[in-house]
């Protein structure tokens, strides 16, 4: 090969120079990004969700919905005796008043209390009064009881 560019560069014709391309960094970036999912994938087993066929016949008409309904009742039979277990354990905590009217009462006395502070010595509970502001702003039918 070297004898033969040496008698062509004799003869005066052009030596064609085979020079390999350089990678610009794009191309090894993408080269390297190839490897690394080839490597990563090979323990993978690929394949097209659309070929896995279901064994399982579908049911159609009375039959489905006879299916659908049990699941649900079922279902429906776990969340009620979540909910029953649910309702045991706070009142084994010590439960929980839901009656609005109680609540009701234990705000009042408390704004009641708060503002006889307030009338007791005006000048040094400074911050009775927008507090109190507060609670009616919270709760509106403290504006009943409003005295100041």
């Amino acid at each position: 090969m070297k004898n033969n560019k040496l008698l062509s560069l004799a003869k005066g014709k052009p030596v064609k120079k085979i020079v390999k391309e350089k990678n610009s960094p794009e191309k090894e970036r993408e080269l390297k990004a190839k490897q690394k999912v080839e490597e990563l994938l090979q323990d993978v087993p690929l394949s097209n969700p659309k070929t896995v066929k279901n064994e399982e016949p579908k049911k159609v008409g009375l039959d489905w919905l006879e299916e659908e309904v049990g699941k649900l009742s079922e279902e429906n039979e776990k969340l009620r005796a979540d909910l029953a277990n649910a309702k045991e354990d706070l009142l084994k905590r010590g439960g929980v008043n839901n009656d609005d009217d109680a609540l009701q009462l234990a705000i009042i006395a408390l704004f009641n209390r708060v503002q006889g502070n307030f009338f007791k010595i005006p000048n040094l509970v400074l911050l009775a009064k927008p507090f109190m502001n507060e609670m009616i702003d919270f709760f509106p039918f403290l504006k009943n009881e409003k005295k100041y």
